[in-house]
C-alpha cells in the first residue's frame, strides 16, 4: 500500500487536500485518515475503512501555519520507519506580505531532515483562497447573479488579476459572495466548515485541473506534485 502524509496549516487546507486526492485517485482505492496536532501531539479525528485500498494518506490540521513544518520534523523519523513514499507541508503565506514569500521559502527548506522519506513543502501564495478565486466558473453556483460581468463591475477584477496578487484572498473572496448577500467569513474573520465546504462543493476540479494549474504556479506546484506521489508506481 502507498503511503502518503500531508501535513496542512489548517481545517481549510485539510478538507482542500481530501478533494484534491479523491480526484486524483478513485474512491474505492482510497483509505484517508484525519488527524490534528494540539500541544505536540497529533490525535486521529477521522477515518474511513477500506480494506481494498491501494493508497493510504494521513492529512493532519497542524492548527497553525509554523506548527507544519516543526510537525513533519519531528514525525519524519516514525512516518519513514512506518514506511511513507512521500511527506507533504502546505501552508499559506498570509498574514506575511508578498515580499516575504521568498524568505518564507528558505525558511521551510532548511533545517528539514535528510535522508528517509522525501519531504515537500508548499507555500500558497498568499492563501489557499487564492486557488478558489483561479477557479471562476464557481462563483454561479455560490449564487447565480455572481457573473463575472457583475463582479467586474463591482470593482473586483477577477478575470484580470492573478489570483496570487490578493494580499487577502479570503476576504476577497468574502467580498465577492456579499454580493449575493452569501459569505465566506465571519465577523471576526474566522471561517466555519459548512462555509468552506460549500465553497468547496461548488469549485469545479475539472476546472482547477485544467485553468488554475495554468493561471496559478503554487496550486500548479502542489497538484502536480502530490498527482505524481500518488500514481507512481
Amino acid at each position: 500500500m502507498k503511503k502518503i502524509a500531508i501535513f496542512v496549516e489548517g481545517a481549510t487546507e485539510q478538507l482542500l487536500v481530501v478533494n484534491l486526492v479523491k480526484e486524483i485517485i478513485n474512491g474505492s482505492n482510497l483509505q484517508i485518515e484525519l488527524a490534528e496536532q494540539f500541544k505536540g501531539k497529533i490525535s486521529i479525528t477521522g477515518k474511513t475503512e477500506n480494506l481494498e485500498a491501494t493508497h493510504y494518506i494521513l492529512v493532519v490540521d497542524c492548527h497553525g501555519d509554523e506548527q507544519v513544518k516543526t510537525q513533519i520534523r519531528e514525525n519524519h523519523a516514525n512516518l519513514t520507519l512506518a514506511g511513507y513514499s512521500a511527506i507533504f507541508g502546505l501552508r499559506d503565506v498570509y498574514p506575511f506580505h508578498s515580499t516575504d514569500v521568498d524568505d518564507l521559502r528558505t525558511v521551510l527548506q532548511s533545517w528539514l531532515p535528510e535522508g528517509g522519506t522525501p519531504i515537500y513543502m508548499h507555500l500558497a501564495i498568499m492563501e489557499v483562497e487564492a486557488w478558489f478565486l483561479a477557479e471562476i466558473t464557481h462563483f454561479g453556483r455560490i449564487h447565480h447573479s455572481l457573473t463575472h460581468d457583475f463582479i467586474e463591475a463591482s470593482g473586483i477584477n477577477i478575470r484580470g488579476t492573478s489570483a496570487e496578487s490578493w494580499p487577502h484572498p479570503a476576504q476577497t473572496l468574502h467580498d465577492i459572495y456579499r454580493m449575493a448577500q452569501a459569505s465566506y467569513l465571519k465577523r471576526d474573520g474566522s471561517k466555519t466548515k459548512r462555509r468552506v465546504m460549500r465553497t468547496l462543493t461548488a469549485l469545479s476540479m475539472t476546472e482547477m485541473k485544467k485553468t488554475v494549474t495554468q493561471s496559478t504556479p503554487g496550486f500548479r506546484d502542489f497538484f502536480e506534485r502530490l498527482e505524481n506521489s500518488l500514481l507512481a508506481q
